[in-house]
Order: structure tokens, then C-alpha cells, then sequence
């Protein structure tokens, strides 16, 4: 029997195919180096690609602080301070003010009167470009600039499925409007430029600079003076920014490139899936595509440094011993393989694993080893690691190379708590994860302490129609969750002690 960790068993296949174990980087163990590293290769990447200027704004924006206003978060900021809609408007006006171009955002746009065919008043385009800079009018000229709206269609035309919920008919009356304002632009032949959201969806599969995109439809508009990504001021940009961060060691970007890298090299997926993946989510497209494109090339220069130095990473380690396994350089002596904590794998792990089974004589499947597999999907805590908690509930061979018979056995008595307890965990750890319910059986011996009664309200966060008037319709999601909830539970009980539990369900790979 052998014992060890997945790294262990790697190091071993590794050095069976190369006749000596596998050389670890320093800079997999030293982390002040790795990130020294990784600050010295992004500022590389920006000197040779400068619009990659605007994405690190774009992503130094994001992990700032979200800032307060009355009580109410402010989550899109213009480099002056005002807020905008949307990440991709907060990309637009980062790549304005990089391009030394002034604008001025929502400013009323003059409707003739025999074009107000809509029932609001107003109409505030995204953005105004005057041609003469410092023009502060509320509502300007309407052929003293360039005109430019944002619009919210992805690459296919589709617009957020959620408005329809949110409002009936929401998706059809911004069709409408679009069509209105693209006809008011052509019929009094304003310089109109637009963008969308599938046009950063594009750019993020094709590799293409969405801020060169936009300055090339502006400036076939007649705009003068506009500073291409090759003019931007890249050293004092990037002197800026260490300046804004001197009170930390390393730059923040430099943390978040290092996680998606590790991250990165967990995964057995390709380039091209990672691109798609990535600009697939309308919350976060924006910002995982900025980080991309700032990452990637770090990447490229990291798995360079690992080569020259013919050494490897602990990522690198699964990786290449998957390769030597899958490429049937070593044949897997083992003919049981047991594995445990299953739910907190990553997508690499889980490929050297299934490749483990491949059989011993290709042509007689019987010569496969066995797998089984202890976890819980319930208990996944690793995701912040690259774990893939659908590893455990598929079950497959995240490479499709190995397929297999498989069967659940499920282990339903618990003997470290009573039935109460069971039943409320399984009804909170199931709500909207994607978690695969079942039974949980509690100790027949253990009951809770008649003095402290409990009960779980699981919260929703959007607000019934009674609970708008309870509450009124500015409140959504968290607060809308908790205030729903106390009132349910106030309902139940004078005097309540109330103890909150947060579940955060999203897709931890940003490619």
C-alpha cells in the first residue's frame, strides 16, 4: 500500500518517466519572490501592450474599497469621482481619460420636438465628446460633439434575462429605445457612435483591445487630438500607481495575477473554453476579462521562467505527470486507488487521477484500476483554491478520456449530532447551490435543549409584493433577505436571538 498526497504520487510517475524527481521553482515556495516576480513581468506587459493601461485601472477600480454615499453603495466610478451604470461604461470613461479625451457623461441631449416621441422628457446619452475641450453646458449643442451610448446587448443580441423578472416587458421597451435613438442620431445626422456589451464579449475571445475598438469608431467620427494606446503615458501612469500604493510591499493587482495563475494552471481546459467561459457571466465579463488580459501574458513569461530553469510549480507537478500518464509514458502500476476529501479537487488533480486508471494493456479494459472516492459536497471549503465542487457530483473525468461505470453509495447516519440539527443544515446547505440533496439520519440519542428552541428561515432576495409594501422597492438583495427574514421571524417569537448565516454562490475561476 502506498500513502501520500496527490503531489506525492506525481513526483513518483515524474520521476519514473525522467530517471530523477521533478525540480521544485523557489518561487512555489517563496511568495515574496513570486509576487517580486510577477510585478517585474506585468509592468513588462504593459510597456509592450499599453492599452493594457485601462485594464489595470479598470481592475485596481474593482479592488479598491466600495465607497459610501448616503448609506448607499457606490459601485461604478469614473476616475473623477462620478458614477456610472456598468463596468463597461467605467471601461469607456477609463479609456478617455487615458487618451487625454474630454467627455462629459449623461449630458442632456436637445430633442427637437417632433422627435420626442417617448414618453420621458429627457434623453441622456451615455457619453458627450465636445470638440471644443472645457465645455461645461448641462445640455449642449447637439452637433458640438460626438455623441456615444453603451448599449447593454451581448454578442448574440440577447439582453439580461433578469429585467423581464425584474419588470414585464423590460427587454421589449429597451429594443424600442434603441431602435428610437439609432433613428433620431441618423435622421438629424449627429456624429453617433455606439458600443455594446457583445463587443467586449469579441474582444475577450479574439484576444483584441476593446479601448483601441473604441477609439478607432470615435475617431472615424472626425475626432481630433485623440492619443492612441501607443502615445499613452505608460511610465507615469505606472509611476502613479506605486505612488497610490506605497503603503503595501507588493501592487494589489500583483495578489489577484498570482491567484489566477495558480488557478489557471489547475485547469485542463484550453484557451480558447477559457476565453468563452469568461465572457460568458454579464456581472463579472468586464472585470475577469481585464484580468485576463493582464494576466495572461504574466502566465506566458512564468511558464517560460519555469522552463529555462527546468524546474516545476506544485500546479506544474499534476500537470506534467497527467501528460506522462495520459501519453501512456507510465503505465499506472496501482490497481486500487483510493481517494479522500474528493470534494476539494481541482479540474488538473481530477484528470491525473481518472488518467490513473487507464488500463495496463490497452486493449482489455478489465486491466483498469479501480477508483473510489470518500467526500461531501456539502463540506467543499477549497473552492478559494481552484477546488471544483462538480467534480464530485459528476463524477467523470474532467478530460472525458476515461470512462467508466461508477455508483454512488451514500452514508446517511451522522453520529456527531441530533435530528434537529440535520434537518436544519440539509435545508440551508441545499438552498440555490447546485448541492445534491439527501437524507441525513441524526444520532437517536441526541435532542436539543428544550431551553433553546431553533429554526431556520431561509431567506429569498427579491421581496414578495407584500413585502415591497412592508418594506418599500428600494430594498433588494441582502437587505431585502434579512429584513424578510426577522419579520418571519418576529412573527414566531417575542424575543428572539437570531444568529445569520451567509451562503456566496458564485463561480470562483475568473478566467
Amino acid at each position: 500500500m502506498e500513502i501520500g498526497t496527490l503531489h506525492h504520487l506525481a513526483r513518483r510517475v515524474i520521476a519514473k518517466a525522467e530517471g530523477q524527481r521533478p525540480r521544485l521553482s523557489p518561487l512555489a515556495e517563496d511568495s515574496t519572490a513570486r509576487l517580486e516576480h510577477i510585478e517585474a513581468w506585468l509592468l513588462e506587459a504593459v510597456r509592450e501592450n499599453p492599452s493594457l493601461l485601462a485594464d489595470l485601472r479598470l481592475r485596481r477600480k474593482a479592488l479598491e474599497p466600495i465607497p459610501v454615499k448616503d448609506g448607499k453603495a457606490v459601485k461604478n466610478v469614473r476616475p473623477d469621482g462620478v458614477r456610472v451604470r456598468s463596468m463597461g461604461e467605467a471601461l469607456i470613461a477609463i479609456t478617455f481619460s487615458l487618451a487625454n479625451i474630454d467627455h462629459r457623461y449623461e449630458a442632456e441631449f436637445a430633442v427637437p420636438e417632433e422627435y420626442q416621441e417617448r414618453e420621458e422628457a429627457r434623453y441622456l446619452p451615455d457619453f458627450f465628446l465636445p470638440d471644443l475641450p472645457g465645455l461645461k453646458s448641462d445640455k449642449p449643442p447637439i452637433r458640438s460633439g460626438i455623441w456615444l451610448e453603451h448599449f447593454a446587448n451581448d454578442e448574440n443580441g440577447k439582453l439580461p434575462g433578469r429585467w423581464d423578472e425584474d419588470e414585464p416587458g423590460q427587454t421589449t421597451k429597451y429594443r424600442e429605445i434603441r431602435r428610437w435613438k439609432h433613428n433620431l442620431h441618423k435622421s438629424l445626422r449627429t456624429r453617433f457612435a455606439w458600443t455594446e456589451f457583445g463587443d467586449i464579449q469579441r474582444c475577450i475571445r479574439h484576444g483584441a483591445s476593446f479601448p483601441e475598438l473604441l477609439l478607432e469608431r470615435i475617431g472615424e467620427l472626425g475626432k481630433e487630438g485623440v492619443k492612441t494606446p501607443s502615445t499613452w503615458d505608460v511610465q507615469g501612469e505606472l509611476d502613479r500607481l506605486k505612488v497610490k500604493e506605497a503603503s503595501v510591499r507588493h501592487m494589489r493587482i500583483a495578489f489577484e495575477i498570482d491567484a489566477w495563475i495558480r488557478k489557471r494552471r489547475q485547469q485542463v481546459r484550453s484557451d480558447d473554453e477559457l476565453k468563452v467561459a469568461c465572457g460568458r457571466s454579464r456581472e463579472t465579463a468586464v472585470g475577469a476579462g481585464a484580468l485576463y488580459r493582464l494576466a495572461y501574458p504574466v502566465l506566458k513569461r512564468y511558464e517560460e521562467h519555469l522552463r529555462k530553469t527546468q524546474t516545476v510549480d506544485h500546479e506544474g507537478t499534476i500537470l506534467k505527470a497527467y501528460e506522462y500518464l495520459r501519453d501512456r509514458v507510465v503505465v499506472s502500476p496501482w490497481t486500487v486507488v483510493l481517494i479522500d476529501e474528493y470534494q476539494d479537487v481541482n479540474p488538473a488533480q481530477a484528470a491525473f487521477v481518472h488518467a490513473l486508471l487507464k488500463p495496463k494493456v490497452p486493449a482489455r479494459p478489465s486491466t483498469s484500476a479501480r477508483l473510489t472516492a470518500v467526500g461531501d459536497d456539502w463540506q467543499a471549503i477549497f473552492g478559494f483554491q481552484g477546488g471544483d465542487i462538480d467534480l464530485i457530483r459528476r463524477f467523470n473525468d474532467p478530460m472525458g478520456e476515461h470512462n467508466s461505470c461508477k455508483e454512488r453509495v451514500e452514508l446517511k447516519q451522522t453520529y456527531r449530532f441530533g435530528q434537529s440539527i440535520a434537518d436544519s443544515t440539509r435545508h440551508f446547505v441545499t438552498q440555490g447551490s447546485g448541492a445534491i440533496d439527501r437524507e441525513v439520519i441524526g444520532h437517536p440519542d441526541i435532542s436539543p435543549n428544550p431551553r433553546w428552541p431553533s429554526s431556520i428561515v431561509v431567506a429569498s432576495s427579491k421581496l414578495t409584493v407584500a413585502g415591497e409594501r412592508q418594506f418599500g422597492k428600494n430594498h433588494r438583495g441582502f437587505t431585502a433577505a434579512v429584513l424578510a427574514a426577522l419579520a418571519r421571524i418576529k412573527e414566531q417569537s417575542t424575543k428572539p436571538k437570531v444568529l445569520i448565516l451567509g451562503r456566496l454562490v458564485v463561480s470562483l475561476f475568473c478566467c
